[in-house]
């Protein structure tokens, strides 16, 4: 029955061999199953896009594969689509699972849009379902030719993080530590720390010595995007990438390079309004590079007659059957999904409203300026930073600081709340991690309960003597489950920023989303590393005298 529902012939099985001279019913269904598909994808990514300036160029990436797409429809090869019976039994084992599995993956991907995995999964259904109209089409011929265009999507799904910290972090620190060695060799005397660079003027940090390295993703969309359009080998494709990657490394160099030097013989200051030309002078430098190397590769090939085949067969178009199929069980999905979050949006239960109360009575009391480009990464709408000398004499006249921001309901609003995290942000300004102490859970008057991750991590300062901090971290949602799906105490780590598995799928359970967040982060330096439970100890007693419940 299902293999019929999917597979009905119909008698427009030529509507693919040529472009269509009006629009017609049947179009309108192909081109809109198409759009909801796809659509949905886009906005699934489109959070990150929007959140994480690495990510921004992903905005341009479906217009640059649909283009690629037209090119290679301009030269398509002879169809030889398969046979009734073969599409039959694919559509049965390929269109079912995939359309069965995008269910699950857009509930987790509403309530947990910063698990990339989801990402990956739900680029990959849609990937197959385009390849299985492809191959319904014109058999392996189209598949093999339109592989590219259609796979080309994928340098817009952002990196799983368990790949993207080491690699783009380890990248960071080599070149702040490359350019601090060539500055010593003009005289300039420099001291790398992690990603940051110490000068006798002052720092020059993360954000304006380094945030550039995100350019490598970009260069690698334009050497993808410019060997296709120029039909380059393979083996040339993988030179340009590769010469790709390192003139963004090189040009990350020299403004790192570049920003070091103007804050060492100008002033610190200089290189706010230095900071922006320099950036876009990266993806200047890497466009014009990877269109000169382009020209080069491009030299003595021939492309021989790219004018499209004239075929003796005819494409197979898909049933409308099918695409009746794809585009009710799509819409469904996204109906079924909403659904269910608003049900229990109406089911959540409000969370005592609390906020931080600054402790500015504190010896050494004073706010800490957060960078403008930080503010417009963050895009918190109430929050800001302090720093003071500790009052317990154990800890050796140790610093502490306080991090608090709060974003209200939105649709980015987990992605943001969770952007600033200390296991990402305290190893790229040059800190190690040297220890997860788990969470442990807090209840405070009023009701406040907070969940609180703890890391420890280690600084060896080329200026003092080693540093250690203890950096306590949570994320405190405005709604929680309603009564019989609350989580257990057991059960709060798996719900926390840090999650696993079924940590998410106890969200989508809950069908919590973005209701609002707030992040609250301390952090204690001292100078000598303290046994975890001692740290945990301290907090605990100060936590009740930083948080107080909204008048």
């Amino acid at each position: 029955m299902m293999a019929h529902t999917l597979e009905t012939p119909v008698p427009l099985h030529d509507a693919l061999a040529d472009p269509p001279r009006r629009i017609s019913a049947y179009h309108l269904l192909l081109g809109g199953a198409l759009a909801v598909v796809w659509g949905v994808l886009c906005r699934a990514l489109s959070g990150e896009w929007s959140v994480n300036p690495q990510y921004s160029y992903g905005w341009f990436v479906p217009f640059f594969t649909a283009y690629l797409l037209w090119v290679r429809w301009g030269h398509r090869p002879e169809p030889n689509p398969p046979t009734p019976r073969l599409v039959r039994l694919a559509a049965i084992a390929i269109t079912v699972p995939a359309l069965l599995l995008l269910l699950p993956v857009r509930l987790f991907e509403v309530s947990s849009p910063d698990w990339r995995v989801l990402g990956w999964v739900h680029a990959a259904i849609v990937l197959t379902l385009s390849f299985f109209l492809l191959w319904r089409a014109g058999g392996t011929q189209w598949l093999r030719h339109f592989a590219f265009p259609i796979c080309f999507f994928l340098v817009a799904v952002p990196w799983i993080l368990a790949i993207e910290t080491p690699i783009v972090q380890g990248l960071m620190r080599g070149v702040a530590a490359a350019a601090s060695d060539t500055l010593a060799l003009f005289g300039i005397p420099a001291q790398v720390e992690g990603a940051v660079i110490h000068i006798n003027n002052g720092t020059v940090g993360v954000n304006e010595a380094c945030s550039g390295v995100r350019s490598l993703q970009t260069a690698l969309m334009i050497a993808l995007l410019l060997g296709e359009l120029k039909q380059l080998t393979t083996a040339r494709r993988t030179a340009l990438v590769l010469c790709g990657t390192a003139l963004a490394l090189a040009a990350n160099f020299g403004r790192s390079l570049f920003l070091v030097w103007i804050a060492a013989t100008r002033d610190i200051t200089a290189v706010e309004r230095w900071h922006d030309t320099a950036g876009y002078s990266i993806v200047v430098i890497v466009l014009v590079g990877c269109l000169g190397l382009t020209s080069l590769l491009a030299r003595g090939i021939d492309h021989g007659d790219e004018s499209p085949a004239h075929a003796r067969r005819r494409a197979r178009a898909p049933s409308i059957s099918w695409l009746v199929t794809v585009l009710c069980s799509a819409l469904l999905i996204e109906a079924v999904v909403e659904a269910w979050y608003r049900w229990n949006d109406a089911r959540t239960i409000p969370q005592p409203r609390w906020t931080v109360k600054w402790p500015n009575t504190e010896p050494g009391y004073r706010t800490i300026a957060i960078d403008e480009r930080a503010r417009g990464l963050l895009r918190f709408d109430s929050g800001g930073a302090a720093r003071w000398h500790s009052s317990d004499a154990s800890t050796e006249r140790a610093l502490d600081e306080l991090y608090f921001f709060r974003w209200n309901a939105g649709s980015t609003s987990v992605l943001r709340a969770r952007a600033h995290r200390p296991d990402i942000c305290l190893p790229a300004a040059g800190w190690r991690q040297i220890a997860n102490c788990g969470t442990q859970t807090h209840r405070l008057p009023g009701g406040v309960v907070l969940t609180v991750r703890h890391f420890k991590f280690a600084s060896d300062s080329p200026h003092n003597a080693p540093l250690f901090a203890d950096a306590f971290y949570c994320v405190s949602e405005d709604r929680a489950a309603p009564d019989g799906l609350v989580l257990r105490d057991s059960e709060a780590e798996l719900a926390g920023p840090f999650h696993t598995a079924v940590g998410y799928a106890m969200l989508v359970r809950a069908g919590i989303r973005n209701r609002g967040q707030q992040v609250l982060e301390f952090i204690e330096l001292a100078r000598r590393d303290r046994p975890a439970a001692e740290a945990e100890s301290r907090f605990a007693a100060l936590l009740p005298q930083l948080v107080q419940l909204n008048r």
